[in-house]
């Protein structure tokens, strides 16, 4: 997340095992909520954040790395725009 003119990093530990991962982002205004899933169905939070300044229209893109001094082929797939998602606190 790069906000304010500093950008910040979320690590989630994901098991070598998983060969797979779904991803879901959702926004309220200037809040967003990032989480995963192993199954697409049960989703984890992995971070909340707040934009200083945004605008109705973000620009949002993947990436991802290996931790470690090694390598790994990475395809994404399956970018859906939808309803948020994130419950509303009552």
């Amino acid at each position: 997340v790069t906000n304010n003119g500093y950008s910040d990093w979320a690590t989630t530990d994901i098991p070598a095992i998983h060969k797979f991962m779904y991803y879901r982002l959702s926004r309220r205004e200037n809040d967003f909520c990032i989480e995963s899933s192993y199954d697409g169905i049960n989703y984890k939070q992995m971070r909340i954040f707040h934009l200083f300044s945004t605008n109705e229209t973000i620009n949002i893109g993947i990436y991802a790395c290996s931790p470690e001094n090694s390598s790994f082929c990475a395809e994404f797939s399956g970018l859906e725009f939808m309803d948020c998602k994130w419950a509303k606190h009552k």
